[in-house]
C-alpha cells in the first residue's frame, strides 16, 4: 500500500453483497493516515438497504472514511443509469463524480476544520 495514493475510492459490492470483514480489512491495510470514501450501492437486490446500512456503520467506526451516497443521489432522477438500472449513463457519470467529490470535500473539512470549496465541473 505504500504506492497507493492519499485518498482511495471504494466502490464494491453490487453484485455479490457487502463482505464487511472484507471491507474492514481493505480499510486497515489502507491505514488511518488516507481519505478513503466508500461509494454506496445501488441497483435492484432486495439486500441494498442493508448493505448500504453495513457501509455506513463501517465508515462511523472510522474517522477518516466518508459515504458517498450513489443511492441517495438518484433517488427522484431519471436517465442516470443505463437500462439495467446499476451502471452509470454518461450524465450518470457526471453526478457519480459529483458525489464523490463532496464526499471527499466532506471528509477534508472533518478531519481539518478548514471548508473546501468546489469549484463547478462540466457535464451534463
Amino acid at each position: 500500500s505504500a504506492t497507493m495514493r492519499r485518498a482511495v475510492i471504494l466502490g464494491l459490492g453490487t453484485n455479490g453483497g457487502v463482505d464487511a470483514a472484507a471491507v474492514e480489512k481493505t480499510i486497515t491495510a489502507l491505514g488511518p493516515d488516507r481519505m478513503v470514501v466508500i461509494l454506496t450501492l445501488h441497483g435492484r437486490f432486495s439486500r441494498i438497504a442493508t448493505d448500504n446500512a453495513a457501509l455506513r456503520a463501517i465508515a462511523a467506526r472510522h474517522p477518516n472514511v466518508a459515504i458517498a451516497d450513489w443511492h441517495a443521489a438518484l433517488v427522484g432522477t431519471s436517465g442516470n443509469l443505463q437500462s439495467d438500472g446499476i451502471h452509470s449513463s454518461i450524465r450518470g457519470a457526471h453526478l457519480y463524480s459529483k458525489v464523490i467529490r463532496q464526499a471527499f470535500a466532506d471528509l477534508s473539512l472533518r478531519l481539518t476544520g478548514k471548508p473546501v470549496t468546489l469549484k463547478p465541473v462540466p457535464g451534463p
